[in-house]
């Protein structure tokens, strides 16, 4: 690309490569790929794309933020397209703590002398990082987890507002917004 006038890239890098327990980062991995990228294309500009995935810690600290699989539970997959473990997109744990992360990740680049060199940043998520609905693929969904579960009963309570309505609308006498199952 270089030889051929072009100087865009995207470096790719997981955000567990670099979150290395709460509030606590370091950034050298990320440092190295940049600079690795400018030591043959001095002239670069860099689009980075940032994958959200947290690392093991953050999962072990975390076990109801989890993707809940409709077909069951059990985790059967390293492949983000099988029942995976990776937190629940409706997770407010982790998207409040990613998105600290990502925020430290990108002042830190901002303040190095080689961060005028970044014009962009692509959050990634979902299966192969492209915001696909993790078991969409393979027949696993909905998200049945405690996270969606919980946003799942906060929408109904927006959209109905009184548990008669909601029960009228599910023709269900029994169904409130504690006991409500993502469908």
């Amino acid at each position: 690309f270089r030889d051929a006038g072009i100087h865009a890239y995207a470096p790719y890098v997981t955000l567990d490569r670099c979150w290395t327990g709460p509030a606590k980062y370091n950034f050298r991995i990320l440092d190295d790929i940049v600079r690795a990228y400018l030591s043959v294309d001095p002239d670069a500009h860099l689009t980075m794309l940032v994958r959200l995935v947290p690392p093991s810690w953050w999962f072990e600290s975390h076990p109801d933020e989890m993707v809940g699989y409709a077909t069951s539970d059990k985790i059967d997959s390293n492949d983000e397209s099988g029942r995976v473990l990776r937190p629940s997109p409706a997770s407010d744990v982790w998207r409040k703590e990613s998105g600290e992360a990502w925020a430290a990740l990108i002042r830190h680049i901002e303040a190095q002398p080689w961060g005028k060199r970044v014009i962009g940043w692509h959050a990634c998520y979902g299966i192969y990082a492209e915001w696909h609905y993790f078991g969409s693929w393979t027949q696993q969904y909905p998200d049945t987890g405690p996270a969606m579960t919980k946003t799942f009963r906060a929408y109904l309570r927006q959209q109905y507002g009184d548990a008669k309505k909601l029960q009228a609308a599910w023709q269900d006498p029994q169904v409130t917004f504690e006991n409500a199952t993502v469908p």
